[in-house]
């Protein structure tokens, strides 16, 4: 019998690796690389910067440290796009403290960073109706649902205005 390597023609001498006969073939991989390494973090690390402030904002409120619990709870805000978590951590630390006005200015904070984001209209319309500011309340819920919400803020919204209106 004989032997295997004898049988098997010898394989071409490759001077260049793969990416190198690609044209522009280093370029490809550096793409690849850039959107496989970054695009996770991009899309997660919104998220996840929000949830650091909201445990150092627990921490805080564990702790009794009011104004550094609130400050975390802004940082978390600004951070989340869809995320509502922080808005309503926030709320409640409003209710918690019966410090309404100090949340209405944290909302407006937000809304002036960042006008097109429609979470912070409907929290920042709640503490308006907790405040028995009933037209600022329906100013911000139109203007709630003019930012296109979640369906659960656009029916919660919708129930307002038609209350706030009769």
């Amino acid at each position: 019998m004989s032997n295997p390597s004898r049988l098997l023609s010898p394989l071409p001498a490759s001077r260049n690796r793969w990416y190198h006969r690609l044209p522009l073939g280093w370029v490809i991989v550096l793409g690849f690389l850039i959107v496989a390494l970054c695009y996770p973090v991009i899309y997660f690390g919104r998220t996840a910067v929000s949830l650091i402030y909201i445990d150092q904002a627990d921490n805080a409120m564990l702790n009794g440290k009011w104004d550094t619990a609130r400050a975390a709870y802004v940082n978390a805000m600004d951070w989340s796009v869809e995320y509502e978590e922080p808005f309503d951590l926030r709320w409640s630390l409003a209710l918690r403290a019966d410090a309404i006005q100090a949340a209405v200015d944290d909302f407006s904070a937000v809304i002036k960073q960042h006008p097109d984001r429609y979470m912070a209209y409907c929290y920042r319309a709640e503490a308006y109706m907790d405040l028995d500011l009933h037209a600022e309340a329906l100013a911000d819920f139109q203007a709630c649902v003019a930012r296109d919400p979640s369906p659960t803020w656009r029916a919660n919204a919708k129930n307002m205005i038609d209350f706030l209106q009769k």
